[in-house]
């Protein structure tokens, strides 16, 4: 029993890290082309002044949420009651954080998709344009990473406190 728990708690941690390292990427490829990142942002046609002001600061969100995420996996799955309910907010707060990301998504025209891109991951590389809807991918692609946030956070419930994970 102890091995399986241990198992579950480690591929928790590990998805929360992971979840965690996906956050900094998307913040470094929009903080590093910031110009384009504002331009899609533009482009999409969805958001306005005080919207689209909030929105320049999704990168710097997406860093410290991915920091956040990566500084607190290790949390997931410890018996100390505060710390592992910070790695599961932190993972509910990146959860959320995504789901404005599909609704948002869902806001923009898919000629604007077309044109502009999505902006998921920076540049305008972050999405093929060649398979179907440009719309679908995002929200395929995001869809599927807040899965993994389901997962992490089940994998991370499944703990026996008799059994000591650390």
């Amino acid at each position: 029993m102890q091995g399986a728990v241990g198992l579950l708690n480690r591929s928790a941690e590990g998805l929360a890290t992971g979840l965690g390292i996906i956050w900094l990427w998307s913040a470094v490829a929009k903080i590093t082309d910031y110009d384009n990142f504002l331009s899609t942002l533009r482009a999409h046609g969805v958001l306005f002044g005080f919207g689209l002001k909030l929105a320049e600061s999704v990168p710097a969100l997406e860093a410290v949420l991915g920091l956040m995420l990566v500084a607190t996996a290790g949390g997931m799955s410890v018996s100390c009651e505060p710390r592992r309910s910070l790695g599961r907010m932190v993972l509910a707060l990146s959860a959320g954080l995504l789901i404005v990301f599909i609704f948002y998504l869902l806001r923009v025209p898919d000629e604007a998709l077309r044109s502009a891109r999505c902006g998921c991951h920076g540049g305008p590389a972050s999405v093929s344009q060649s398979e179907g809807s440009l719309l679908g991918q995002a929200v395929v692609q995001n869809v599927i990473t807040l899965l993994m946030h389901g997962l992490a956070f089940g994998l991370g419930s499944r703990t026996d406190s008799n059994i000591p994970t650390r």
